[in-house]
């Protein structure tokens, strides 16, 4: 039993910890994405819902 938690636990744990910085890039670099792209907030959060889109079905 206790091998089979390690099993499903390890690899979900180590894709949560990996994908966590891909995750929080925009909420860190979102202002200064806008100001060099020259984009509104709405523009934004479009390009940032593409990207959970297209990182959730990958």
């Amino acid at each position: 039993m206790r091998r089979l938690v390690f099993r499903l636990f390890l690899p979900l744990a180590a894709g949560h910890f990996l994908s966590y910085p891909y995750r929080m890039v925009n909420a860190v670099l979102g202002p200064v994405i806008a100001n060099e792209l020259s984009l509104p907030d709405n523009a934004l959060g479009l390009l940032t819902s593409a990207y959970f889109l297209t990182f959730g079905t990958a």
